[in-house]
């Protein structure tokens, strides 16, 4: 007897709900399911099922052992119990260490760090491909690179994955700083500059008119509705000011957004944007210990407080040398880092009405976590069409 035959919209709807891993192994059973799995509307049914079914996601921890630093950076991924449900190696070589610049419906960016190209990931589907340096070759010899900060993000309207580059630089004539911005594109496979200046501020001591200037974090930019966002800085008269600043996707232009008045003057270190439930965020570590959570709707409305992060609350005996907060989680948590000598530094969860949780992996002298994010598995490809 055979078997019943099952409606190719009954089939499709299965295997939607199902994990890469196994996806791969049926993609063998026929050509007609090789290409299924690999119909763009069956990739975006997936994508979506696999965020409903993880409510949102789950989070991925990257970091490295500073007592082995030629071994690959390991990326661990906690399910929505905070269960260990995958730990796996970068597939590059990278002597020391790599740099976590973004996530995306599956999709990793990373960068070598003192290296100048950037690599796409899906740990799902085990794809990678290198992206090119994006450096520009003008032949100056007075211009000198100073300074980069990278985005990654899908565009809807294009249906690509594309970086955004900003770097600057100096030209040691008379020390003026310039930025470059480019976007590369995934599918076109090209870096490719962008027109659209930074938002300017007139610096009243040198009499000229100078870009803000991004600030480096700890956490990839806020990817909020196809925008992303830095912090910067800029001066107002003699005093220095802290703003967003935003890059649209689609139109190609940078904005200014105004940080709450109580943001605008504090270490750039503190403050981060994020993506809050569809809306644009921000997580500030007050100098008093505690975290607030900020929320732009029309205007910026404080969300909540975290009580103040010590070795107390965090119920630990050991004095901590630095705790700060390193990611958010999609369930409105902030994952704090509390730093030791012996180089560990174990992650907790922290929510407003919530007692810290320990994340895994267990206490590993050496272990050193660097950033933190959302992750939602994928069989997204590594190029568009």
């Amino acid at each position: 007897m055979g078997m019943p035959h099952i409606p190719i919209d009954t089939l499709t709807d299965i295997l939607s709900w199902l994990p890469v891993k196994s996806l791969k192994r049926f993609s063998c059973v026929c050509k007609s399911w090789c290409s299924m799995l690999e119909n763009p509307t069956f990739i975006a049914q997936h994508l979506k099922n696999s965020a409903l079914k993880t409510n949102g996601g789950c989070l991925l921890l990257t970091g490295f052992d500073r007592r082995r630093l030629l071994d690959h950076d390991m990326f661990t991924f906690l399910d929505g119990k905070l269960g260990v449900s995958a730990c796996l190696s970068v597939p590059i070589q990278a002597k020391y260490g790599v740099k976590f610049l973004g996530s995306c419906n599956g999709l990793l960016c990373l960068k070598r760090n003192l290296e100048s190209d950037y690599l796409l990931w899906n740990p799902a589907t085990k794809q990678h491909k290198q992206i090119p340096s994006a450096e520009p070759n003008n032949g100056e010899p007075d211009h000198s690179f100073y300074d980069a900060f990278v985005g990654f993000a899908f565009v809807a309207e294009t249906n690509d994955y594309e970086l955004v580059r900003v770097a600057y630089h100096c030209y040691s004539a008379d020390q003026s700083m310039v930025a470059l911005s480019q976007v590369y594109s995934t599918s076109m496979e090209i870096w490719r500059e962008i027109d659209s200046p930074l938002p300017c501020y007139f610096h009243q001591s040198d009499g000229c008119y100078k870009p803000c200037r991004l600030s480096r974090q700890y956490w990839p930019p806020a990817d909020v509705k196809g925008s992303l966002y830095w912090t910067a800085y800029k001066f107002v008269g003699e005093s220095e000011v802290n703003v967003i600043v935003g890059f649209n996707m689609v139109e190609e232009v940078f904005c200014e957004q105004a940080m709450p008045e109580l943001c605008r003057t504090k270490f750039l270190y503190r403050i981060q944007p994020v993506e809050l439930k569809g809306s644009l965020g921000l997580i500030d570590y007050t100098p008093s210990g505690t975290i607030d959570v900020w929320v732009m709707n029309g205007s910026w409305t404080k969300q909540y407080r975290i009580a103040p992060l010590s070795s107390d609350f965090l119920g630990v005996k050991e004095i901590a040398s630095d705790i700060r907060p390193v990611g958010y989680w999609k369930s409105g948590m902030v994952v704090v880092r509390c730093s030791y000598r012996n180089y560990f530094q174990p992650l907790y969860l922290c929510g407003s009405n919530n007692l810290p949780e320990l994340l895994p992996p267990e206490k590993r002298p050496g272990h050193y976590f660097s950033e933190v994010c959302n992750y939602i598995e994928s069989l997204v490809p590594l190029t568009t069409k």
